[in-house]
């Protein structure tokens, strides 16, 4: 690198580094405090902006995790009488309606809405920001960073207002228009596994030195499909946190549950007790440096569980072991070995998505640590990497 490159970029960096230092954002992470930000996903298509879907985000810069939850338009949300007979309404619905009563004034409308979701979820925490995602003009969001590399497990056909397209199976580079089709399209357990695999590639690509010289369009881009109370220095803050993420930062949490007719209308019953565990995990993540609980010995899975037990420490035969404690427990580990790398924490990993066989397998274990990660090639419902912490569960 040329001398005169050199001063600029060092110059650009101070520069930057002093303009950041001003961000609440930035203050409120060197001080440990989570930051939770509500997404929502509006549809301008319509005579009347309507959401089309929103997620719940939360990051703990204490341990580095990025909690994200994805929440259906058709989620299905208690209501007051006064409201509705029903007593209940989905989330557009509900959306729909703030934004009638506040009299066009979106600000207002978007944080009544926050405080109906954080209600729901248990009232254990409050949003912080939010950011207001037009669905269509996402499409030049993601062109202007040149596409999001992609795995695509088997080929996709979807429809837009421009007409059929089709997504063929393998690793793709996939556009604005791609990206929504693929996000949108197949079975609930489709998209859900697309969601996740999206996500991780979107971090990649954020954490890709080739995106740098993308910037200036990408914030092009951003400021038309995007409207949020975070300042610019806030969201440089934030872009140079996620720059810094792995892969094992990031952790999808389903919100489980069933679609039913109602009023012949389609709404989402959300699983309570599973919302209240996923919830947990979020809000306790900054537990994870913390030792691990004893064993609970009496524990049994409640229904057959597939592993794949790894040794992530430098005691020989601790997988060999481990898998004896777990198929007495109804757990069948079907590969065992060592991990080949060391690692402080165990970790109990989802391959399926499904969160129970995960979340019993920590009981079993002691493990407060668990992350999904989806890999159906695996032929297991979750992977277990044990740790330099789990001689403390042994000795208990």
């Amino acid at each position: 690198m040329r001398p005169r490159t050199v001063i600029i970029t060092l110059l650009a960096a101070f520069l930057l580094a002093g303009y950041t230092a001003l961000s609440p954002v930035k203050q409120g992470l060197i001080k440990g405090e989570r930051l939770n930000i509500f997404l929502i996903g509006e549809d301008t298509s319509g005579n009347a902006p309507s959401l089309s879907f929103a997620a719940f985000i939360s990051y703990e810069p204490l341990t580095g995790f990025l909690d994200i939850m994805a929440l259906p338009a058709e989620l299905m949300i208690p209501v007051p009488y006064e409201v509705t007979w029903r007593r209940v309404q989905r989330l557009d619905e509900i959306y729909s309606r703030l934004q009638a009563g506040a009299g066009g004034k979106r600000t207002a409308a978007i944080e009544e809405l926050m405080e109906v979701v954080s209600g729901f979820m248990g009232n254990r925490f409050e949003f912080d920001y939010h950011i207001l995602a037009d669905k269509d003009k996402l499409q030049g969001l993601f062109d202007a960073m040149g596409g999001v590399p992609v795995e695509v497990y088997a080929e996709i056909t979807f429809e837009d207002s421009l007409g059929s397209a089709v997504i063929p199976a393998g690793d793709r580079v996939l556009g604005g228009r791609e990206v929504l089709g693929f996000l949108s399209s197949g079975s609930a357990a489709a998209r859900r596994m697309n969601h996740h695999r999206f996500a991780g590639a979107l971090l990649a690509a954020i954490r890709t030195p080739g995106t740098l010289p993308r910037i200036p369009g990408f914030f092009r881009a951003a400021g038309e499909a995007l409207e949020t109370d975070l300042e610019i220095s806030d969201i440089l803050v934030l872009l140079g946190e996620l720059a810094r993420l792995g892969r094992d930062n990031l952790r999808l949490q389903f919100l489980d549950g069933e679609f039913e007719t109602r009023w012949s209308r389609e709404y989402y019953a959300a699983d309570r007790d599973n919302l209240r565990d996923s919830v947990d995990v979020v809000m306790n993540s900054q537990l994870f440096n913390l030792p691990p609980e004893p064993a609970d010995r009496s524990a049994v899975a409640s229904r057959r569980i597939t592993a794949e037990v790894w040794n992530a420490t430098g005691r020989s035969g601790l997988a060999r072991d481990v898998t004896e404690y777990l198929r007495r427990r109804n757990v069948d580990v079907v590969r065992y070995g060592n991990f080949g790398a060391r690692r402080r924490y165990t970790q109990v990993v989802s391959r399926t998505g499904d969160p129970v066989p995960a979340r019993e397998v920590a009981e079993i274990l002691g493990c407060r640590n668990i992350i999904t990660d989806i890999d159906l090639s695996r032929m297991a419902d979750i992977n277990v990497v044990i740790g330099d912490d789990i001689e403390e569960l042994w000795e208990n």
